[in-house]
């Protein structure tokens, strides 16, 4: 496991990273890709070398620590530790033959090869970018602390995680594979499965037994020889399903058109040719009988009349607009007397 010291002057939200003196700004500490870290946080108060004061946390019930290059909080986290084992405490190191005391935060990081930092690294040597945040949670679950910290390093890898695998150039890789197939195939027929191409056609018939496949953008001709060499598969003898049992016979329905002289279809036909001005009677009817088949009662209900024999029983839509009658037969009886005294006054004239 990596153990890493950074000492951060944390007077501030944003700490600033610091040597063990508090004397002057230095880089944060670097990291390694799929090696398990502890980063050693040793807090001063101020500009002073005092350490951070353990009353001023003795609030906090539970400690987070998040490390990434942005601060979008929709985005996930490149890495995090591991909250239940963090801890603080005082601890006291000899510096140039000095006992000097510290308020440490001991963050583990145990899991350094999460797949948001390999997308994030890919096959560069290094970032610099790296942001960590340590957040301090009371027993009410309130956020009452929060430190953040810039410039961690990671370095990437040569080594990968899992031992190489010979590839023989005669294989494709899965990828390969998978772009071959999404060309779909090509396929032919044949009565037999023949040897001979001139067999062969690419129209299934409905005599043909016999299928070759290949893929589909091959432009290799089969003119002679093995089909295996221009691309085709063996050939396959094609299913054929048993013959199935006949449908049950469709239901066949005919539309009449009747005429008849009288609304109770009186003297009814169906031949249009035997109309005449007594029929002034119509009816549609959709059935399975046949027009020999069909009676006047058939036809109840749907009698209309569609031949008048004067415009008495007519009715006007204008009824009280220019005419005071209901119908075409008053309407006409009101001009006529309008233009019988048109008549009058302009004789008078």
């Amino acid at each position: 496991m990596q153990n890493l010291v950074c000492y951060v002057n944390a007077a501030n939200t944003l700490g600033v990273v610091r040597d063990v003196y508090n004397a002057k700004d230095v880089a944060a500490p670097t990291m390694t890709r799929a090696v398990a870290a502890c980063i050693k946080l040793r807090l001063f108060a101020d500009e002073s070398t005092e350490p951070y004061p353990l009353t001023a946390l003795q609030q906090i019930a539970g400690w987070e620590w998040y490390m990434d290059v942005d601060f979008n909080g929709e985005t996930t986290c490149i890495l995090q530790a591991k909250h239940e084992d963090i801890s603080v405490a005082s601890v006291t190191e000899t510096v140039d033959g000095t006992s000097r005391t510290f308020t440490e935060f001991s963050l583990p990081i145990p899991e350094m090869n999460t797949e948001e930092l390999a997308t994030l690294l890919g096959s560069a040597e290094s970032i610099s970018t790296l942001n960590g945040e340590l957040v301090g949670s009371n027993a009410d679950g309130d956020e009452v602390f929060v430190l953040q910290v810039k410039g961690f390093t990671v370095r990437n890898r040569i080594r990968s995680s899992a031992d190489t695998t010979d590839l023989p150039v005669e294989y494709l890789t899965a990828t390969q594979v998978r772009a071959l197939l999404r060309l779909g195939l090509d396929l032919i027929f044949a009565e037999t499965a023949s040897d001979d191409p001139d067999d062969w056609h690419g129209t299934q018939l409905s005599t043909d037994t016999a299928v070759r496949l290949r893929l589909k953008g091959d432009t290799r001709n089969w003119t002679e020889g093995d089909a295996a060499d221009y691309g085709w598969s063996d050939a396959f003898t094609l299913l054929r399903g048993s013959q199935g049992l006949p449908g049950a016979d469709g239901t066949t329905y005919y539309c009449h058109a009747a005429f008849a002289t009288a609304s109770d279809g009186t003297g009814f036909i169906t031949d249009g040719t035997n109309w005449t001005t007594a029929h002034k009677y119509l009816a549609l009817l959709t059935t399975t009988k046949t027009a020999a088949q069909l009676v006047a009662t058939d036809f109840a209900g749907l009698w209309m009349r569609f031949v008048v024999d004067d415009a008495s029983g007519v009715n006007i839509s204008d009824a009280g607009g220019y005419f005071t009658g209901t119908t075409v037969e008053a309407a006409l009886q009101e001009l006529g007397a309008t233009l019988s005294g048109l008549d009058t006054l302009l004789g008078e004239i």
